[in-house]
């Protein structure tokens, strides 16, 4: 009885060890690449292009700064950036997904990934990471593409309307695509302006002026 009850405690430490070292893996183990001295890759302090990441194509990003006056929109069409919903996202477009992988060791990347971003990142910034190299629709990746293709403006010139709407196409890009569903993406950027309303992102006034926008605007 003694001799199993000590197996049963040998194995019972060994997966405690074992939990221990896989969790000291996925949140403490830096990962190359993305730490504070590369942020430049993301939120640069000048402008200009960089490249991300190695599996996207090269696209011209903008810093914190910039970006802030999308992040009432963007809160309002993917939540509270404390929950983490943008962090697993951007993991998951900087992991570069490999199809022939198993599907539980690219999510251990994935987490892994998303932990070390929090680490080294504030929320602001892991914002406007995303919002550089996030798929919008209509094969327009990263905000900038997206604000020129759509509206012919970059993202420091567009209104309240075309930020919902930018916001709002994150979610199901396929579905809300500007140019193959434009009712739904009319849809979804008044449901944005919506919660902008109810969460107190916009007067009265300003949310009927961007309801009344058309969906593209003035081009």
């Amino acid at each position: 009885m003694q001799t199993l009850l000590r197996w049963f405690t040998a194995i019972a430490v060994t997966l405690l060890l074992c939990f221990a070292a896989v969790g000291a893996w996925l949140y403490y183990w830096p990962v190359a690449g993305y730490d504070r001295a590369s942020a430049a890759a993301f939120t640069p302090a000048t402008e200009g292009d960089a490249n991300a990441t190695g599996c996207l194509p090269k696209l011209h990003v903008y810093t914190v700064e910039e970006l802030r006056p999308q992040f009432p929109a963007l809160r309002a069409a993917e939540g509270d950036p404390t929950d983490g919903h943008y962090t697993v996202q951007l993991a998951r477009i900087l992991s570069c997904p490999d199809a022939s992988q198993k599907t539980f060791v690219r999510q251990m990347r994935e987490l892994r990934l998303a932990a070390h971003l929090r680490r080294q990142f504030t929320r602001e910034e892991q914002m406007t990471m995303f919002l550089n190299v996030v798929y919008f629709s209509d094969e327009q990746r990263g905000i900038d593409a997206a604000a020129k293709s759509f509206f012919n403006q970059t993202p420091l010139q567009i209104d309240t309307a075309k930020r919902a709407l930018l916001a709002g196409l994150i979610a199901r890009p396929a579905y809300s695509s500007v140019l193959q569903h434009p009712d739904h993406a009319l849809q979804r950027r008044n449901e944005v302006l919506q919660r902008m309303r109810e969460q107190g992102m916009l007067s009265g006034s300003a949310w009927r002026r961007a309801r009344a926008e058309p969906l593209l605007g003035k081009r």
